[in-house]
């Protein structure tokens, strides 16, 4: 009897602490792995340009697909002029990837509260397609 009292109680105590490690090993993965919770909405920044022209993307994010708006800073009154819509997707690892109505394209990566990565205008004229880094927050 005392062999069975003592064995129910071992089990008992692995059980609980099994439960233990799963929820530890649970609440781990939620805080440290969720790189893309709360895309949406807007998000600024500056060109790592010579003329350090700002930029902001009002996002919405739906099942991985990204909509919304782009704004560029307007040299005189530095206010945002809207430049058009943006079509792209967000993978689960937190790769974000977007091209705007003016054939812009962004590339960057989500991490916490930044979003970074580069944005590409296409080649004008004589002008061939140019690139420039860029740190997104709210």
């Amino acid at each position: 009897m005392l062999e069975s009292v003592q064995s129910s109680h071992w089990s008992t105590l692995v059980n609980a602490h099994a439960l233990r490690i799963s929820t530890v090993v649970l609440w781990l993965t939620l805080l440290c792995c969720q790189t893309t919770t709360g895309v949406s909405g807007t998000w600024t920044g500056q060109l790592e340009s010579p003329n350090k022209v700002g930029v902001r993307f009002a996002i919405e994010e739906k099942d991985g697909a990204i909509t919304g708006r782009a704004f560029w800073e307007e040299s005189k009154t530095k206010g945002f002029e809207a430049e058009g819509q943006i079509h792209g997707t967000l993978t689960p690892d937190g790769k974000i990837r977007f091209t705007t109505e003016g054939e812009v394209e962004f590339k960057g990566e989500v991490v916490g509260s930044l979003i970074t990565g580069s944005v590409t205008f296409p080649a004008f004229r004589t002008k061939p397609a140019y690139s420039y880094s860029v740190s997104l927050s709210r």
